[in-house]
């Protein structure tokens, strides 16, 4: 995972330390309103992270979609290829067969 996102974890978490100690031991009306302001923070946070998540999972895809593809355009010029080869032998092929056709015309007259 992106380490952005893992360090904000770790802050969320650190925060969640420091309000709970600080409202117990402290300020105990401090963890009140601690644990809504982080609270809302943590859910903001998930959403984010889920985000990335599906952003990251999104870009891989699209990257394996674009690698097959080329790897079947790649295929396919060597395809491509092998049947010029192909026709340039036909057609070699086809003036032998022209020239001994017109020798057995001759040898016929």
């Amino acid at each position: 995972m992106n380490k952005f996102v893992i360090a904000a974890w770790v802050a969320v978490l650190a925060l969640w330390a420091i309000v709970i100690l600080g409202g117990l031991f402290i300020e105990p009306q401090m963890l009140g309103h601690g644990v809504q302001g982080i609270a809302w923070v943590t859910i903001n946070l998930a959403i984010f992270t889920l985000l990335v998540y599906v952003v990251v999972r999104l870009k891989e895809w699209i990257e394996q979609r674009t690698d097959h593809i080329a790897e079947r355009s790649s295929g396919t010029a060597d395809a491509d290829a092998e049947l010029g080869v192909l026709r340039n032998k036909v057609d070699a092929l086809e003036q032998k067969v022209d020239r001994i056709l017109t020798i057995l015309e001759d040898v016929a007259e």
